[in-house]
């Protein structure tokens, strides 16, 4: 089946310590229709401990690391504000990473606008980034998933374009010390930006 870049290869393995939240999570999305369950799941994880977030997190990533799955997650109700949720819940790098591990794959669909617009996807990721204490794979994977939804920015009302805008002018010289590829990422962001603003971003509300 095909897959989102090889980026979520590793997102059954979990530590000792997490094993009984992957049981409970397997379980409960085996007892419904997996998406149904794992979108009512995503919605809750503001509430749920962090071993259990991180493998919600990591189940999101290998179903949306599928294309087929990724277009019917899309379509099912509030599936893209539960995972907006998870990614702005998120804390702890296990979680961090798989959870902006979905979000890149999910920046390669068009259904996947309104995480990044309506929901504030875009805005999330960014604030995420500028967390101290993150670490090395989930910062990059953060910045991938920036520079990959960049190109819903040209969907962003103007004045939500104008701050994203000045948010990541402001922390690219920061991301410099991230390393290279962090640092590219958010300039792909701050580029597609500044295209979206200068050809008049979307003058409304969110879509």
């Amino acid at each position: 089946r095909e897959r989102c870049g090889g980026v979520v290869e590793g997102a059954g393995a979990c530590p000792p310590q997490h094993e009984g939240a992957r049981r409970l999570v397997d379980c409960l999305v085996a007892e419904a229709s997996d998406l149904d369950a794992l979108v009512e799941m995503l919605g809750r994880s503001e509430a749920v401990s962090p071993a259990l977030r991180a493998e919600l997190a990591a189940q999101a990533a290998r179903v949306v690391g599928e294309a087929k799955r990724a277009a019917d997650f899309c379509a099912r109700p509030r599936a893209l504000e539960s995972l907006a949720v998870l990614l702005r819940t998120s804390a702890e790098d296990e979680a961090v990473f798989f959870a902006a591990a979905a979000a890149t794959c999910l920046a390669r669909h068009p259904e996947a606008e309104p995480l990044f617009v309506s929901h504030g996807g875009l805005a999330i990721l960014l604030q995420q980034l500028r967390a101290e204490a993150l670490g090395d794979n989930a910062r990059l994977e953060l910045s991938t998933a920036m520079a990959e939804a960049a190109r819903f920015a040209a969907r962003l009302p103007e004045h939500a374009a104008g701050a994203l805008e000045a948010g990541a002018q402001d922390l690219a010289p920061q991301a410099r010390a991230w390393g290279p590829r962090v640092h590219a990422n958010v300039l792909a962001l701050l580029g597609g930006l500044r295209r979206s603003t200068a050809a008049g971003a979307c003058p409304g509300v969110y879509r």
